[in-house]
């Protein structure tokens, strides 16, 4: 029947909600920037590991970084073969399934932050002593 503006579904949205009846390709995890840890197209294993895992390394165009919050193939540092330059694209939070050694991610990820805005940039050199 008539009347405009109604709800075809017949339901009673009393104007103060929202009903989702459906999706037509709409915003899926994958389309959305992830985590690399929590991306629902690549495996990740959370490992307490500071080397590259070759399985974590893959990722799709919207994961980032954890640690550098930008875009993983923008991360400087996503691959490591030197244990005291950890790899990035083995960090991960606590919250992923199965995680260990999320600690170190969390205090890399809290020093990244701190720094002055130039996020990219490789860490400073060692002080240097004036004359």
């Amino acid at each position: 029947g008539g009347g405009g503006g109604g709800s075809s579904s017949g339901g009673d949205l009393d104007g103060e909600g929202l009903v989702v009846t459906g999706s037509s390709g709409g915003l899926l995890a994958e389309n959305l920037p992830h985590p690399r840890c929590d991306c629902p197209l690549k495996q990740f294993v959370a490992r307490g590991a500071r080397r590259t895992i070759a399985t974590n390394e893959a990722s799709c165009d919207q994961c980032y970084c954890f640690v550098c919050e930008c875009r993983a193939r923008e991360c400087s540092q996503w691959r490591s073969s030197d244990a005291k330059r950890p790899a990035h694209c083995n960090a991960h939070s606590s919250t992923c399934p199965g995680a260990t050694g999320a600690s170190i991610w969390r205090a890399l990820r809290r020093e990244r932050r701190e720094r002055p805005r130039a996020r990219h940039a490789p860490p400073p050199p060692a002080c240097a002593h004036g004359p």
